[in-house]
């Protein structure tokens, strides 16, 4: 069964909950304060990780050649 994401407008509350996905964007009742909520965009990213910035400055030089951080971009 699928993860979903919901904001209540009433009381800003915002939480995960399993459903069935034919009832994934019916209104469902906060938790908090029983007002009907909307299905939101999920910010849920799989396998993304941020890429090591690149130094540039003098303390670059304490690195060992070809590290990942002093690395150039590809």
């Amino acid at each position: 069964m699928p993860l979903y994401e919901y904001e209540c407008s009433a009381c800003d509350w915002r939480w995960e909950e399993l459903r069935g996905a034919g009832r994934a964007d019916q209104p469902t009742p906060c938790p908090r304060c029983a007002s009907l909520a909307e299905r939101q965009v999920s910010t849920f990213i799989a396998g993304v990780r941020p890429r090591p910035k690149v130094m540039r400055s003098a303390s670059a030089s304490s690195h060992s050649a070809g590290c990942v951080c002093c690395a150039p971009r590809r």
